[in-house]
């Protein structure tokens, strides 16, 4: 069974994710301290995000975030080329392997053009590049960033 989940990837890797009982979800709830209310974001594409995202903060967050996405997931947006180079491509180690790795990619490395700064660098210069100023979903990102990472958008990598 295919999955996006990394952790499902490195099992089925390893021949073990079979012997796992998997425990599904189709969101998760979010408190906001700051106004005492609490929303809950699904996952899937149809929607029901951006639903959520109006219902907190009003259809100007949700219509901003919109704008965004729309920009990330256009054809050759950053969507796109971020998959373009599988990150064991781009580590440190072996100099031979890691210049035969990226060569075999160049013609995609080209391409990615002036993008590669976003995906290296801090995940606000995307938000600030595609005019996501709402300070609600910035905020959102900031927390993201944090759940997945450790750190806010300004130090978490595009």
């Amino acid at each position: 069974k295919k999955s996006t989940n990394p952790l499902r990837q490195v099992l089925d890797a390893l021949e073990t994710a079979d012997d796992i009982d998997w425990k599904t979800y189709d969101g998760w709830v979010i408190w906001d301290y700051a106004d005492g209310k609490s929303i809950k974001l699904t996952t899937g594409d149809g929607g029901e995000f951006e639903k959520a995202i109006e219902e907190k903060e009003g259809v100007a967050s949700r219509l901003a975030f919109e704008k965004f996405k729309a920009e990330i997931l256009k054809d050759g947006g950053l969507a796109e080329v971020s998959a373009y180079i599988p990150p064991f491509a781009l580590r440190a180690g072996n100099a031979i392997l890691s210049f035969v790795a990226i060569f075999q990619y160049l013609i995609k490395i080209l391409s990615i053009g002036t993008k590669g700064l976003l995906l290296t660098g801090p995940f606000t210069k995307t938000m600030d590049l595609y005019s996501m100023h709402d300070p609600w979903v910035r905020k959102f990102f900031d927390y993201l960033a944090f759940a997945l990472s450790g750190v806010d958008a300004s130090n978490t990598q595009g």
